[in-house]
C-alpha cells in the first residue's frame, strides 16, 4: 500500500457544511471536533472525484469501488484501491493591514502536518528545522522578505484587530522562510498564478496557538441569505447565515493508495498499486480543478489540487 498527500487550495470560498448549527451561524461549515480546524470530509473528495475524474466505468469500479446496485446484481462487490482521508487546514489568509492578506498558521497545525508527512513517508527538513525553531523563538513568526511589505509602521503587523510586534527589519524568521519557499512549489499547482505563489513565499506567518483558533473561528466567511416571494418581498423566516472557508486557503489531505480489486483489475492493468497511482496521478494532473462543497451554482466551492511530489 502507498501513502500520498493531496493539497487543496480554494480559488472561491468553500462551504463544506456540517448541518444546521446551534449558534448564530445557521449553516457552519465542518470542522475537527479536537483542534476545531476547518476539515473537508474524504467522502466528499472521493464523491466529488468519482464523478469528475474518471468516465471509464471499469476503472472507476477499481478505483473508486462498483456502484452499490451494480455490485448487488452480480456479486462483484469489493472495495475501491483509494482511501481518501480528511482534508485538514494547513495555511489559513487572513487581512493585513499592510500587504492584503497573509497565509497563517499555528505550531500545533504544522505538527500536525508533519504527522501525516511522516505517515506517507515523506522527509522534510526544512519543516524539522522550523519546529525545532519555534521552542526557541517568540511564536509570532514572520518571513524576513514580507517584513517591509506588512509593517504598518516600524514596529508593528496588523492581523485584522490583532496587532503584533514586527522584528527588525532583516531579523524575521529565515527557517520560516525556507519552510515557505520549499511549500509553495509542493503545494501550489502549476496553473496557480505565479504572483500568488510569490506571495506566499513572503507573507507565510505563524501565529500563537491561541490567536490562530481566534482567526479560524471568527475570521471565515458569513454570508446572510434571504429567500425572495413570488411578491417581490422577503419570506418570513427564510433568513439564514451560511459560513465559508475562505479562498486562498490550503488543506491536506493523505491518500492511501491499494492493488486494484475484482475481476477487471488485471485487464485494465491496475493489479498493483503502483501501477493504480500511476493512474491516479495522471487523473490529477489532468484534471486539477474540481467543485466541492454547496451553493456550486453561485461560484462556490471552486479549488485545485496537487499531489506531494
Amino acid at each position: 500500500m502507498l501513502h500520498k498527500l493531496l493539497y487543496l487550495t480554494a480559488v472561491s470560498p468553500v462551504h463544506n457544511g456540517s448541518g444546521q448549527g446551534l449558534g448564530a451561524i445557521d449553516n457552519p461549515i465542518m470542522r475537527q471536533r479536537d483542534t476545531n480546524l476547518p476539515i473537508i470530509q474524504g467522502s466528499s473528495i472521493k464523491g466529488v472525484l468519482r464523478t469528475e475524474w474518471e468516465p471509464d466505468s471499469t476503472r472507476k469500479s477499481i478505483l473508486f469501488g462498483p456502484e452499490p446496485k451494480t455490485a448487488s446484481d452480480d456479486n462483484s462487490a469489493h472495495a475501491g484501491a483509494l482511501c481518501v482521508g480528511d482534508a485538514q487546514l494547513l495555511f489559513f489568509p487572513i487581512r493585513s493591514l499592510r500587504g492584503a492578506f497573509v497565509w497563517a498558521t499555528s505550531p500545533l497545525t504544522l505538527a500536525l502536518y508533519q504527522k501525516l508527512l511522516m505517515f506517507a513517508g515523506i522527509e522534510m527538513p526544512s519543516l524539522d528545522i522550523l519546529l525545532n525553531t519555534m521552542k526557541e523563538k517568540e511564536q509570532f513568526l514572520v518571513c524576513p522578505k514580507g517584513l517591509s511589505e506588512l509593517k504598518a509602521d516600524s514596529k508593528h503587523i496588523f492581523l485584522e484587530e490583532y496587532g503584533y510586534d514586527a522584528p527588525k527589519e532583516g531579523e524575521g524568521c529565515q527557517e520560516l522562510e525556507d519552510f515557505a519557499e520549499k511549500m509553495a512549489n509542493i503545494v501550489f499547482p502549476a496553473t496557480y498564478p505565479p504572483f500568488l505563489k510569490d506571495k506566499f513565499k513572503k507573507h507565510l506567518v505563524v501565529l500563537p496557538e491561541d490567536d490562530f483558533q481566534y482567526f479560524i473561528t471568527f475570521a471565515t466567511e458569513v454570508t446572510a441569505n434571504i429567500r425572495i416571494g413570488d411578491s417581490g418581498a422577503t419570506t418570513d423566516g427564510s433568513l439564514r447565515y451560511t459560513e465559508y472557508l475562505l479562498s486562498q486557503s490550503v488543506l491536506c489531505s493523505l491518500w492511501s493508495i491499494d492493488k486494484g480489486r475484482g475481476s477487471k483489475a488485471k485487464d485494465a492493468n491496475m493489479e498493483t498499486a503502483d501501477s493504480v497511482w500511476a493512474a491516479v496521478d495522471q487523473l490529477a494532473e489532468e484534471n486539477c480543478r474540481v467543485q466541492i462543497g454547496g451553493d456550486a451554482t453561485v461560484g462556490k466551492g471552486l479549488m485545485e489540487m496537487k499531489f506531494h511530489k
